[in-house]
């Protein structure tokens, strides 16, 4: 078993990093890297001093700057507009994240997902701030930093972070809460099955005001049933409870057929994997159309998807954001 210092170290690697190319800015007083552009203006962030010449606004003379010339010369503060954005990454660490059955879990997935999120973030210097929930309240959170100095903790809280259940009670809409109050990329990695109504309305009010993307995660077994053996072998489901529900599996290879062993079967037995199935269709559609309702990008990456997940966050950050 690795070590979390072993585990965050093999996920920054393979990381992806790419510029994420936005039209707007966050107002930002620090550097923004090469994003950072000499528009001059009234920004709020210092870019030289220059002579006073007639016409110019006298509110921009300095001075103490003119104060100090020998010459008699009246200068004047020069300014630019920062291009630096504030990345806000929200991740859920609700015990429904631990469920996996190909790869990796959907907490280390949500894991994975964060290391590219702050990846992209070094990229051009950009600001981050993250926050760990759960569906009860916030596990843990660091304010707007530099990226470099929170990827270590923030994906070792994602790790490590696993509070006990409980009923949902509005951690997403307590997790918005965190972000700044200046517009903002946001992205939100979650299974989206601890949501409460005043999570949703908190996402939509997120969604209108900033720039949202939601990470849909989701596990192959949660869309499907196995193949089995035989038909009516029992698949035992547990939920975030502990309780335990056995429904027998009629998804099967078997040279007879279902419909041959239909009379040797429990009562009951009967396409039952497409049943699953279906239902989870309905509840992923449901959603997928709640989420498109509250202004968010809607990406959905599943545990087995490993290294074809990277086209998919390419579009996602060099593409869609803007």
């Amino acid at each position: 078993m690795k070590s979390t210092q072993e585990q965050v170290a093999a996920i920054m690697a393979s990381a992806l990093v790419t510029e994420v190319p936005l039209r707007w800015k966050s107002a930002s007083r620090m550097p923004g890297g090469s994003r950072r552009s000499k528009y001059k203006g009234s920004g709020q962030e210092f870019f030289e001093l220059s002579e006073y010449r007639e016409g110019d606004d006298a509110r921009l003379i300095n001075w103490h700057a003119s104060a100090k010339s020998t010459t008699e010369t009246l200068y004047k503060t020069v300014r630019i507009e920062s291009r630096q954005a504030y990345f806000c990454a929200l991740v859920d660490v609700s015990p429904t994240m631990d469920f996996g059955t190909k790869r990796v879990t959907k907490r280390f997935l949500a894991a994975e997902l964060l290391g590219s999120i702050v990846g992209c973030a070094k990229k051009l210097h950009d600001k981050l701030a993250f926050t760990a929930y759960s569906s009860t309240k916030v596990e843990s959170f660091f304010k707007v930093t530099s990226a470099n100095k929170i990827s270590y903790p923030a994906i070792a809280s994602v790790l490590e972070n696993k509070p006990s259940y409980a009923p949902p009670a509005n951690g997403l809409a307590q997790a918005l809460t965190t972000l700044p109050r200046i517009r903002s990329l946001v992205f939100i990695v979650s299974d989206f099955m601890n949501m409460s109504e005043a999570d949703w309305k908190a996402l939509h009010n997120a969604g209108v005001f900033h720039d949202v993307v939601c990470f849909y995660v989701q596990d192959i077994r949660e869309r499907e049933l196995p193949i089995v053996p035989w038909p009516g072998c029992p698949y035992t489901l547990k939920d975030p409870y502990g309780n335990t529900t056995t429904i027998w599996n009629d998804r099967c290879k078997a040279p007879l057929g279902l419909g041959k062993l239909r009379g040797l079967l429990p009562f009951g037995i009967g396409n039952n994997y497409v049943k699953y199935a279906e239902n989870f269709r309905q509840h992923e559609s449901t959603i997928i159309a709640r989420l498109a309702k509250c202004n968010c990008q809607r990406v959905v990456i599943s545990t087995e998807e490993g290294d074809a997940a990277i086209p998919k966050l390419i579009d996602v950050f060099k593409n869609h954001v803007s």
